[in-house]
């Protein structure tokens, strides 16, 4: 994860790198390498990984983080022609099939796969923030009605990441579920209804920090992880949302 946020009086994304201080560099136990991209999708981080491995990758754990990005739709070709039927790239089976192989080749190398699960996403911000770019909105509505809500495809992204994780016994670091049980998790996205804010990167880092600190102490006590490094060849912020 990159950490990105959308300062919306200026109606552009600045980092929040400081809200993930563990995500970009560990801790006095724990050495992070984060290989993120910013607007990277599983094709793109499948051949990051390649690169890694065939370099040598050491690390103990590798964190896979997609779905974001690869769940969007181009918002202008629906507003364009919203009689049309449009899908996110890449397709959802080859999303899947991609995304077990990534954990196969973690696991060949002799590497832990660990992955995460998607934020929720706010529909109604994000609907607002699409339609600000003279998107007509009326459009966008008459493709939702013909099809499904605008969060459809994010949600089904993201049960496809939580099925593949235990199809191959995979840990996930869940997140979503941690947003959801807020009594207002809106006010950890950012106007665009995507991106956490400063405090929602800050919340999600302190979860993957718990969840990887976990894991590594499980390791170390049966003797399987020796130098705690962790590769975050995963994390990645949508770019095009």
């Amino acid at each position: 994860m990159r950490g990105i946020i959308y300062d919306a009086e200026r109606d552009q994304y600045i980092s929040a790198r400081g809200a993930l201080s563990f995500s970009h560099g560990g801790n006095r136990y724990i050495e992070v390498k984060n290989n993120s991209v910013f607007g990277s999708t599983i094709v793109k981080g499948a051949q990051l990984l390649d690169r890694a491995i065939q370099s040598g990758l050491s690390s103990d754990i590798v964190l896979i983080k997609f779905g974001g990005n690869d769940c969007s739709i181009r918002w202008r070709d629906v507003a364009s022609e919203p009689q049309k039927e449009h899908h996110p790239k890449p397709p959802l089976n080859l999303f899947k099939r991609i995304y077990r192989s990534m954990i196969g080749n973690i696991r060949d190398v002799g590497a832990i796969p660990l992955v995460m699960n998607l934020p929720p996403i706010d529909a109604d911000r994000y609907i607002s923030h699409i339609c600000r770019d003279r998107i007509p909105k009326n459009s966008l509505l008459q493709w939702f009605e013909r099809n499904r809500s605008i969060d459809f495809y994010h949600e089904l992204y993201n049960n496809c990441i939580e099925q593949v994780a235990r199809e191959t016994s995979t840990s996930v670091i869940d997140v979503r579920s941690i947003f959801l049980g807020l009594d207002n998790y809106s006010s950890l996205l950012c106007n665009d209804g995507v991106h956490p804010t400063f405090k929602g990167y800050t919340l999600i880092d302190d979860v993957i920090r718990v969840s990887v600190e976990i894991l590594v102490n499980s390791y170390v006590s049966t003797n399987l992880i020796y130098n705690r490094s962790f590769f975050s060849s995963g994390f990645y912020v949508r770019g095009n949302a």
